[in-house]
């Protein structure tokens, strides 16, 4: 199989049945969405392609542009591999908490580094990175995609639904993902509730801390998800049941299924993975459904903090 670019590549990741879930029977099929195998290494690949794509179309963007984004994760590795491979430049706007292998992620692929020092009024960056990102978007020849509020977002995972609902002949009885930006929670789903005949019931996971399923704001290490504002991408209308996971039950099921099914999986898909589990225990899922969980990253970049406690 040959490809003319690097991001031809996105998209057809596999649903890889999972085994050995706790509180999972073997009337339950539960099918994880291995998003790492993307090669910018995440979900994000999707929307980072169709953020740009869709500027080029509308003639926002030539070659030679400069590409600005407030990011601390995946979507900086995903924006820094594309603009790489299509000519364009790249400022990823982060802060002190974004960690040192993102920003080395970023600057390997090219992209400059704006480090954001001025907390806002919930004790974060994310929104002062925000405006900066905004500000530095509207010089000449530079362009903010907005991850947080561009639609494009949304669209570019509409597709992730299609291959979910061809892979399965469309028998889906749970999606269960993260909400992170808002993206692919909203376009699976989106996608899910207008073509399968039997609407699935849409589990969406946010990390103990985050204030997008409201509560008070609070530390945690979760990367690449949780925010302290509520992204436009978000559409709640689409989400069914809403839960909040803490660090150590995320991280201590990224430990679990890296140990029991081979599979090394970055915090935010560690808590999706919890949420299966606690809802079939509850009985608030089917023991007799099929369960899709959508795994946004892999381990790799985690492995001295979520994986540093394993034993041997």
């Amino acid at each position: 199989m040959i490809k003319e670019s690097v991001y031809e590549c996105i998209g057809n990741t596999p649903l890889v049945e999972l085994q050995h879930l706790p509180n999972a029977t073997n009337s339950t099929k539960i099918y994880g969405k291995i998003e790492y195998i993307n090669p910018g290494l995440s979900i994000k690949d999707r929307a980072a392609l169709r953020l740009i794509e869709d500027a080029e179309k509308r003639q926002l963007i030539i070659k030679g542009d400069t590409i600005v984004e407030s990011t601390s994760g995946n979507m900086g590795h995903s924006l820094a591999m594309i603009c790489a491979a299509k000519g364009y430049k790249l400022i990823c706007i982060v802060d002190p908490k974004t960690p040192k292998i993102n920003i080395e992620i970023y600057r390997a692929y090219g992209a400059s580094i704006l480090l954001i020092t001025e907390m806002d009024e919930y004790g974060g960056y994310q929104k002062n990175r925000i405006l900066t990102a905004k500000k530095i978007g509207e010089k000449i020849n530079h362009f903010n995609l907005d991850q947080y509020s561009n639609p494009s977002c949304k669209s570019g995972n509409y597709n992730t639904g299609y291959e979910i609902f061809s892979d399965l002949n469309g028998k889906i009885d749970v999606l269960i993902a993260s909400v992170s930006t808002g993206g692919h929670l909203s376009g699976v789903s989106k996608y899910l509730k207008q073509h399968c005949i039997k609407k699935p019931i849409v589990v969406g996971v946010e990390p103990l801390g985050s204030i997008i399923f409201g509560g008070c704001q609070m530390p945690y290490k979760q990367n690449g998800t949780g925010l302290s504002f509520v992204p436009d991408n978000y559409t709640p209308s689409l989400v069914d049941i809403k839960l909040k996971c803490n660090d150590n039950d995320a991280f201590s099921m990224c430990r679990y299924i890296a140990k029991n099914e081979g599979i090394l999986l970055g915090g935010s898909s560690g808590s999706v993975l919890w949420a299966a589990s606690k809802l079939l225990k509850s009985g608030d899922i089917k023991q007799d459904s099929n369960i899709v969980c959508i795994l946004p990253d892999g381990g790799i970049k985690y492995i001295d903090s979520i994986y540093k406690e394993v034993k041997s």
